[in-house]
């Protein structure tokens, strides 16, 4: 089943590229269907070679901080949603910082991560966010095996993608009891 994701995914990328360049579609089109469909392609790529991308990195302890990680972002995840049904936008956003901060160290809790902040941009029609997470999502993908992250950072397109940030408190206790579980 990964190979198929994989092929849909090289396939779809494929075809945008040259449909991009060989047609006289009009700049809307070019411009915001083009970017969905590379996104949503690059997206199942990386969640179909999730984990052969980590271990291609070397690293077994990537892998087994995804495993690790997983629970705990899947709990700020929850806190996400609970706080979008309550109303507030805020925590709502909060909560996929941390979710973030916990998982970046995992190529695809890092990207599930940016695609949820996508989502949360789309959802609330916050343009910067939007365009700021399909980025994010590129760089989440191929640069998180390859251990180029910036410490601490919160994520959303507030901040700069390469600006490393404190971690809460809260957070600090999370990513100890994750590294503790080796």
């Amino acid at each position: 089943m990964k190979s198929v994701g994989v092929w849909i995914g090289v396939i779809s990328i494929c075809i945008c590229l040259v449909h991009g360049f060989f047609t006289g579609q009009s700049i809307v089109h070019s411009l915001v269907l083009h970017p969905i469909v590379l996104l949503a392609s690059l997206s199942l790529l990386a969640f179909s070679y999730r984990k052969r991308t980590v271990g291609n990195s070397g690293s077994k302890h990537q892998e087994g901080y995804c495993e690790r990680a997983k629970p705990f972002v899947q709990t700020k995840l929850n806190q996400a949603n609970a706080a979008r049904e309550k109303g507030d936008v805020k925590a709502e956003f909060k909560h996929l910082e941390d979710a973030h901060v916990i998982g970046q160290r995992s190529t695809h809790l890092h990207t599930l991560v940016h695609w949820q902040m996508l989502v949360f941009g789309v959802r609330y029609r916050i343009l910067n966010e939007v365009i700021g997470q399909s980025v994010r999502i590129l760089g989440a993908i191929t640069k998180t095996a390859v251990g180029l992250l910036p410490h601490g950072n919160t994520g959303g397109s507030n901040v700069s993608a390469f600006k490393s940030m404190p971690i809460s408190e809260q957070n600090q206790i999370v990513l100890a009891k994750i590294n503790a579980k080796k």
